[in-house]
């Protein structure tokens, strides 16, 4: 099986990301995996995105298979499904300090996702507004975490999550010893030099 690489865009929305990544190469060895939970967002991207080379999960990325509650908010004027900010997947007790309606959603196991990959490198792109600790959880529970060639993820630190100080030093400690180092604000990396603004760049060059 030839080498291809792997781009996973967890928490999409309208999928900005792996938009550019597709339009900037037309090489063939390039797949992404594009992981919206909230039905709406990801109808709309698979009516949108017609590149073979994308597929749209209507799922979110955690660290167990089965099914969570997605708690999508909406302000009062717009309805129900009309709001199309950050949405919030957490098993855990919550404080939300909005209207939000709750939607029973698939998620998917990170480490299982991930092993079963085809050989290449591995790119994981996440902004999903706190469901990263969970992910890089489950990634380290093994050496499934040895499969990612660069990671991207925005760290998350809300009063809507519990306890999040201490689960935001202990991801720090846990991603340092890893040798995965800080690189600009919440933002981690392998590649000290990437930048965010620059991460379709940075994937470019990884491609077989």
């Amino acid at each position: 099986m030839a080498e291809r690489l792997s781009f996973i865009d967890v928490g999409v929305h309208d999928g900005p990301t792996s938009k550019t990544l597709l339009s900037m190469t037309d090489s063939p060895n390039l797949h992404i995996d594009m992981f919206e939970p909230n039905p709406p967002f990801a109808k709309r991207l698979r009516s949108k995105i017609k590149d073979k080379r994308a597929t749209v999960h209507q799922a979110a990325l955690m660290d167990y298979n089965g099914r969570a509650t997605l708690r999508v908010p909406y302000s009062k004027a717009s309805g129900k499904n009309k709001h199309l900010g950050a949405s919030l997947l957490l098993r855990e007790k919550t404080k939300p300090k909005w209207r939000f309606e709750s939607i029973d959603v698939a998620v998917m196991s990170a480490r299982d996702f991930i092993s079963a990959l085809p050989p290449g490198p591995v790119v994981l792109y996440c902004n999903c507004e706190g469901g990263e600790y969970a992910i890089i959880d489950d990634l380290f529970k093994d050496d499934t975490w040895e499969r990612i060639t660069l990671w991207s993820v925005q760290i998350h630190k809300s009063d809507q999550l519990d306890d999040i100080e201490t689960k935001y030093r202990r991801l720090k400690r846990r991603m340092h010893a890893h040798g995965i180092k800080n690189i600009q604000g919440e933002f981690y990396a392998k590649f000290p030099k990437l930048r965010n603004n620059y991460l379709v760049e940075g994937v470019l060059p990884l491609i077989p």
